[in-house]
């Protein structure tokens, strides 16, 4: 009741503390780890219901839970629905009204049914490293240890995986046949590795999803980051899948050597993260942000800018269905450069496709 307590005073901070409790707690088991998290992380997701219900009190939220996920009561889905039918977007989603008009600004009609597939718990998704096997091979491997899973139409090397199974502890998974990426991810990597193979940056590389399928299409990748642990973890996923990535930490300047170098240069830029609220339901105030989010996104587009050759192309990705952060920032970036779009922009959303939601604008100078 403590954590749960914390979640609803400040849920970015306190979910942190939330996992690493679960974790300390030797005396649960596996299964009842995961039913507390589901709980606590239900409570975040219907915020809003409860609040429409008159349940402000940590116990009584809680309680109300348990009595929904035993089939005592159904109070919450009742109001869910009443919520739906009147059009209440902020409760639904969870999310105080200026984050609401902001959905219905960038999703219009959609706002409601993205709203409400963002309260689902996301699937869990792996990616085939093609470098060692099909999606099909990895698919009857998977299969032989008792792990169902079904092809994603969304991504050429996507599975989902039917329910939940501990993959980590799989040897395809110490052996490098497969990485955890949802498929809008894994799509937007597809996008990018499109074309013969040739030097690619992955500008904000973070722990290196999209490098690592990157390098697995062949590409001679170059993965940078301004945080030394998310490319420490980049290099160990890198080595488990027989993969040379070469990492940088990016400080203040671009590297010399890397201007007018790349043909493609992937910003997945850091953002409010709209797009994974069903896996980090504790993200939705950052939404709040946006402004500030648009702005950092634009400076870092425009420095990654300098690292694309003459011919070369820069793909944009964000993981945030809100426009501010997507067109917006790509008008700003073609208006600062004189730059072009070179293909149509695409989207993923959890309603739609059923995928984490993402936007994806593909840039580069004019012929």
């Amino acid at each position: 009741l403590e954590l749960i307590g914390r979640i609803a005073d400040d849920p970015p901070r306190a979910t942190g503390a939330v996992r690493a409790r679960l974790r300390e707690a030797r005396h649960l088991h596996s299964a009842e780890r995961r039913l507390v998290a589901d709980g606590v992380f239900d409570l975040v997701r219907y915020a809003g219901i409860l609040d429409r219900l008159g349940l402000r009190a940590p116990e009584s939220r809680w309680d109300a839970w348990v009595a929904w996920q035993a089939g005592e009561d159904d109070a919450i889905p009742r109001e869910l629905d009443r919520a739906v039918a009147e059009g209440d977007l902020a409760a639904v989603a969870g999310v105080p009204p200026p984050v609401a008009a902001a959905l219905l600004d960038s999703l219009g009609g959609e706002a409601m049914a993205f709203a409400r597939a963002s309260n689902e718990r996301a699937p869990i998704v792996v990616r085939a490293n093609r470098a060692r096997l099909t999606r099909d091979e990895l698919r009857a491997r998977l299969a032989e240890r008792g792990i169902g899973s079904e092809p994603s139409a969304v991504a050429p090397d996507a599975l989902r995986i039917a329910g939940r199974a501990n993959l980590e502890a799989a040897p395809e998974f110490r052996a490098g046949f497969f990485e955890v990426q949802d498929d809008a991810s894994q799509a937007v990597a597809a996008w990018a590795g499109e074309g013969p193979p040739s030097d690619v940056l992955d500008f904000c590389a973070g722990a290196g999803g999209k490098s690592l399928a990157l390098a697995a299409l062949g590409w001679r990748v170059t993965a940078a980051d301004i945080r030394a642990d998310a490319l420490e973890e980049l290099a160990r996923r890198a080595r488990r899948g027989g993969h040379r990535i070469a990492t940088t930490l990016l400080r203040d300047a671009l590297p010399p050597t890397w201007r007018g170098r790349f043909a493609r240069v992937v910003v997945d830029a850091p953002c409010t993260g709209t797009g994974v609220w069903r896996r980090h339901p504790e993200l939705r105030p950052r939404a709040l942000q946006a402004e500030a989010c648009a702005e950092t996104q634009l400076e870092i587009a425009l420095r990654a800018a300098e690292a694309v050759a003459a011919d070369g192309t820069l793909l944009y990705a964000t993981c945030s269905v809100l426009r501010r952060e997507g067109e917006d920032v790509v008008a700003a970036l073609l208006r600062r450069t004189g730059w072009i779009r070179r293909a149509p922009d695409r989207r993923w959303s959890p309603h739609r496709d059923g995928t984490d939601g993402f936007f994806a604008a593909l840039v580069g100078p004019p012929a």
